[in-house]
């Protein structure tokens, strides 16, 4: 009976070490990846995202720890972006103010010996200042679709906005020498913010003047096609070279810097085109030939679409 007694408190006591073991072992492989995670949220918090957690397992702290990667992930990458933005806004905004500046103290100096002078300086100062209210309100724009703010959504007919911005760009087109038109009369009804839509539309048909030659046409419709609204933007102007076609929706980014600066372009125009089409969850296409030409399509999705 005591050989039995000690060998069953033998048996217990191993089995209490076993467990214990076992606990410690457990708790130890629970806490490290715990603290990990703390110690990581801790950096993010300070500004560090570079070192990843590593955890062996596969559980619900190894999907939070993923899950914190993947932010630390996209913060550093969206510091990046900001800091980027800022020294190219800089820059854009240095040389309008540059050029005022410059202009303004010739001006000022009474040095100049002709009346003509002075008021084509004048309507150089007066071009750059609209150039810089121009460049200022396409990023507040901007700044406004990255918050997710957007106006009122309200059923927005295709057709009549493209008739009204192509009415609206007509003199801009006749002074280029380009023929701008929009056919179609069926309405293309959506569900949009009226003041964004008439924004992106009237950035690519804008576009499709100012990079265009004389004699060049741009033409707009918008159309149902398989239950979805769809809106074409098309030109026969210079084009844009394949390395370039992916690179123009982003901010700032100018093809040909010295004829953007001349048609008075701000380098924002395709960007908010871009944003406002995340915003109403629509597609774009891009055909672009050197010499032949740009077309730009937007494919607006079915539920939010209709037709009279």
């Amino acid at each position: 009976i005591v050989s039995i007694a000690f060998i069953s408190i033998t048996v217990l006591v191993a089995a209490l070490v076993i467990i214990l073991l076992f606990s410690s072992f457990f708790i130890r492989s629970v806490m490290l990846p715990v603290e990990q995670i703390t110690e990581k949220a801790k950096r993010i918090a300070n500004g560090s995202y570079g070192a990843q957690i590593k955890t062996k397992y596969n559980d619900e702290i190894a999907d939070l720890a993923e899950t914190i990667n993947e932010m630390s992930v996209k913060i550093s990458q969206n510091e990046k972006m900001q800091a980027e933005f800022i020294s190219q806004l800089s820059h854009e905004l240095r040389t309008p103010l540059t050029t005022i500046s410059g202009y303004a103290e010739l001006l000022s100096s009474g040095m100049l010996q002709k009346p003509e002078d002075a008021t084509e300086f004048g309507r150089k100062i007066l071009a750059e200042s609209r150039r810089l209210l121009t460049l200022i309100e396409d990023i507040i724009r901007l700044s406004r679709l990255d918050e997710g703010v957007r106006d009122e959504v309200t059923p927005v007919d295709l057709t009549a906005l493209i008739h009204h911005c192509v009415q609206k760009l007509t003199p801009a087109a006749q002074n280029a020498q380009v023929s701008i038109s929009a056919s179609g009369n069926d309405p293309v009804l959506i569900s949009g913010d009226h003041a964004l839509l008439e924004e992106m539309l009237t950035n690519l048909l804008e576009n499709g003047i100012k990079y265009n030659h004389a004699g060049g046409y741009v033409r707009a419709r918008a159309e149902m096609a398989d239950g979805r609204a769809v809106v074409t933007v098309a030109d026969n102007g210079v084009g844009i070279a394949p390395e370039d076609q992916q690179r123009v929706f982003e901010r700032f980014y100018r093809v040909d810097k010295s004829r953007s600066k001349q048609t008075g372009g701000t380098g924002l125009g395709l960007s908010i085109v871009k944003h406002g089409a995340q915003v109403h969850h629509a597609q774009i296409a891009m055909q672009s030939a050197l010499g032949e030409g740009t077309t730009i399509t937007l494919t607006f999705p079915a539920q939010s679409s209709g037709k009279k």
